[in-house]
């Protein structure tokens, strides 16, 4: 399951996330005061659900794409133009 592969990667400062366990492992790695918000709890604990059951992988990739869009780390209008 951790091989599971998003439907289309997301890139962020050169960094691929390809993988669910890949997404898992960037919200991990964030710093521990951007993981305490809720918008980052919320999608770290929708890709923990999607490595469980990959019936949760698009409600986790909306999780880390509204986070990245919170937080200003992606612009909202990348999302639309892939």
């Amino acid at each position: 399951m951790q091989d599971m592969l998003l439907p289309s990667p997301f890139v962020y400062q050169g960094k691929r996330l390809v993988t669910v366990e890949d997404a898992s492992v960037f919200i991990l790695n964030l710093p521990q005061e951007k993981r305490d918000a809720q918008h980052w709890r919320a999608a770290h604990a929708a890709f923990s659900c999607a490595l469980m059951e990959p019936a949760y992988l698009n409600a986790a990739l909306v999780a880390l794409e509204l986070a990245m869009t919170l937080d200003a780390l992606i612009d909202p209008g990348v999302l639309n133009s892939a």
